[in-house]
């Protein structure tokens, strides 16, 4: 799950501690540019998980912001196509290519041998293209019909900001709860597995806050929803995970922050 293709060495040199976690996670999941000193080592590098909902809250927010900007001279339906461009670019397409290479490996292979061989060719196949194309078109429809339901753009905002934390959370579990088997390049080295309490507690709280913010904004009913429809597929993908792979890798990761971004969208509109 990385913008940068796994490279990891801007300016290596700095001190341990969850800042410099954070900066880690920041240049794993986003091309943004990162001109501070980093200490990259493996215990680092595992506890950097924790700040990945943290940093998906810094895309929302840009997307966000530019959903606003464009809504100013252009129909609604267009500034959401330039705001999740904006997002796609800002993270290098890695979630959507890690979505896509599952696509490709869960239906075009056999055995566990043959999805993960797939997963390392870099062509794009039918399954991929079809899923990558599908899942584009309904968030984009399913963000189009909430502003469209919606009384201000401050909501959308929210609705942004809120979903892109909530899907990189949700990753995370797969990483924690899964083995990891070798897939791609192996960028995705099992991060979470050695994340201690006080990061668990660092990774859950931008969640809570904005889930929190939703007994201001909506019915309660909303969460019961997103909890059905998230409990559901965390349980069904793992369980897929496990029989067609054996564990997780990192294209995974990336499929399973786009299909929970997506059913976010979903339970919201519901």
């Amino acid at each position: 799950m990385t913008g940068s293709k796994g490279d990891l060495s801007p300016l290596n040199g700095g001190e341990e501690g969850p800042w410099n976690r954070f900066w880690i996670a920041l240049t794993f999941l986003t091309r943004l540019p990162v001109r501070k000193a980093i200490c990259f080592n493996q215990v680092e590098m595992n506890r950097a998980a924790a700040w990945f909902p943290w940093v998906g809250g810094i895309v929302g927010m840009l997307a966000a912001g530019v959903l606003v900007l464009a809504a100013l001279g252009l129909p609604i339906s267009a500034a959401v196509i330039l705001s999740m461009l904006f997002s796609v670019m800002l993270t290098g397409a890695f979630h959507e290519d890690g979505f896509a290479d599952t696509c490709d490996a869960l239906a075009g292979g056999n055995d566990p041998e043959t999805r993960l061989s797939i997963m390392k060719d870099s062509r794009l196949g039918t399954f991929g293209a079809v899923g990558l194309w599908g899942i584009l078109l309904l968030k984009w429809q399913l963000l189009v019909a909430i502003a469209n339901l919606s009384e201000s753009l401050s909501f959308m905002v929210f609705v942004l900001i809120s979903a892109h934390v909530v899907s990189r959370w949700f990753a995370i579990q797969f990483m924690l709860k899964l083995p990891y088997v070798s897939g791609k390049d192996g960028k995705s080295k099992p991060l979470a597995q050695q994340l201690v309490a006080r990061d668990q507690i660092i990774a859950i709280a931008p969640v809570v806050a904005c889930l929190a913010l939703v007994l201001l904004i909506k019915p309660i009913g909303f969460l019961f929803i997103l909890a059905a429809v998230g409990f559901t597929f965390f349980v069904y993908w793992q369980a897929l995970l496990k029989q067609k792979l054996g564990g997780y890798t990192g294209d995974t990761l990336g499929a399973a922050q786009q299909i929970a971004e997506l059913l976010f969208y979903l339970s919201w509109l519901l």
